[in-house]
């Protein structure tokens, strides 16, 4: 039982990853507070697949400006990258039909009314 939950929530968070990369550090941050109640070393498994699975395609180059203790990235490079000059665009191109944001937009939307109704909002 304990394993089923560990593979699920590991599928979970993957798919996450894969969709929205960027939320790894929201998503780190809030599963340390959940890994307090879960058994340590099948969060430790988690995390280390997490990071195994997350880091298979990485590669390439990432550019960096530091200022005052920040840092932004100014480019990135890979030879694995997703992002295609050829459909930069909504409109330019036939891989993007503006109805297909409806389905997505009505999930979002259903997600937030659970939340609602369930806090009473």
């Amino acid at each position: 039982m304990l394993t089923d939950v560990y593979f699920l929530l590991r599928d979970v968070l993957l798919g996450v990853l894969q969709r929205h990369p960027e939320a790894m550090v929201n998503l780190l941050r809030e599963f340390s507070i959940r890994m307090r109640d879960f058994n340590q070393q099948y969060a430790a498994q988690m995390l280390q697949a997490l990071f195994d699975k997350s880091q298979e395609k990485v590669d390439g180059r990432v550019r960096l400006k530091l200022y005052k203790g920040l840092a932004r990235v100014v480019g990135r490079q890979s030879p694995n990258s997703l992002y295609s000059q050829a459909h930069v665009t909504f409109e330019e191109d036939q891989v993007y039909d503006q109805r297909d944001a409806e389905g997505f937009i009505r999930l979002q939307a259903l997600r937030l009314r659970l939340a609602a109704r369930r806090d009473g909002r």
